[in-house]
């Protein structure tokens, strides 16, 4: 309608407006008009610049709409348009986001074919979302691939791989890729260390994450909340309560303060135990203690009172989350 307005004002709509125009309604929000506005502009001849192809992409791949993004870069190519490597790892997330690993991995394969080198983050996008469908091997391989080529890994992309190596709980991996990421020269820092830590939790090696922690602290390295959170659900896992406790009680003379997340880590061990009454009591106490619950606080609290009969109680909990 807007566009009909301008033409009978007097206005010419060229390539330049056009692709103002579709920025400006992606900024607002609105990108199945934005993409309504770019049909438009193709249907009367006009070429829409790579940026505002990238643009288009990337709000329809944060909506997993990989069907759409492809065709753009189809329709692209089309115009004559080389897509560049910016494009290309847009594609890359967009599929890897909607689990369709093979069409991402495919992508870098094109990229090959027509002479786009990859960039870091066109790797490290690729290897996140491999390591996401647990295609650790072949994470491995495009790392791999990374090292022998011009792009080398940086701190971001070993993070990565440090995170899904210990998501799986492949405590082997982490010790290689932090020996990898050394020799790089990127050093150990608390997001590293915390890394080992979850690492060695997951696998059950609780007293050797404490004997880390502890390395840390002579490095001169401050753990933050993560790292204790991390602790805490180790011991927990383990059924080692007390010292859980004993952790979360000392918290404040360390200098950090709990979180709503700290708390569902109790209430989770609790509810799992069956132990209903004293999950609902460690739900008390973070309200008590000013702590704001999450939508995962709530939602155990009101399990474990519909799990008592409590259904009074649990309605009004409902309530106090409007």
């Amino acid at each position: 309608v807007a566009i009909e307005r301008m033409r009978k004002a007097g206005f010419v709509l060229n390539a330049y407006s056009y692709n103002g125009l579709i920025h400006l309604v992606l900024k607002a929000g609105f990108w199945r008009e934005a993409l309504w506005v770019y049909r438009r502009m193709v249907s009367e001849g006009l070429k829409p610049s790579l940026k505002t192809y990238s643009a288009l992409m990337v709000a329809c791949g944060k909506r997993r709409d990989t069907q759409t993004v492809m065709r753009l870069l189809d329709e692209m190519e089309s115009l004559k348009l080389r897509p560049n490597v910016y494009t290309f790892t847009i594609c890359i997330r967009a599929l890897g986001r909607a689990g369709k690993i093979n069409e991402a991995y495919g992508i870098l394969t094109k990229m090959d074919k027509e002479g786009c080198m990859p960039d870091v983050v066109t790797y490290t996008v690729l290897i996140d979302a491999l390591c996401d469908a647990g295609k650790l091997d072949i994470a491995k391989e495009v790392f791999a691939k990374m090292k022998c080529g011009r792009q080398k890994p940086d701190h971001v992309t070993y993070i990565t791989l440090l995170e899904k190596f210990a998501d799986h709980a492949d405590l082997e991996s982490v010790r290689e890729y932090l020996c990898k990421m050394e020799a790089d020269g990127y050093k150990g820092d608390v997001v590293t260390f915390t890394i080992l830590i979850d690492a060695l939790c997951k696998v059950g090696n609780v007293d050797e994450a404490f004997a880390t922690l502890e390395t840390m602290k002579e490095k001169g390295l401050a753990p933050n909340l993560h790292t204790y959170n991390t602790l805490i659900g180790g011991l927990l896992k383990e059924n080692r309560s007390d010292q859980a406790f004993e952790l979360f009680g000392s918290l404040e003379s360390l200098g950090v303060q709990h979180t709503a997340f700290t708390y569902i880590l109790f209430i989770d061990y609790y509810a799992k135990l069956g132990q209903t009454d004293k999950a609902l009591e460690t739900f008390e106490k973070m309200k008590a203690h000013r702590i704001a619950p999450n939508v995962v606080a709530f939602n155990a609290s009101l399990y474990g009172l519909a799990e008592l009969g409590r259904l009074k109680e649990a309605k009004d909990t409902f309530n106090g989350m409007k």
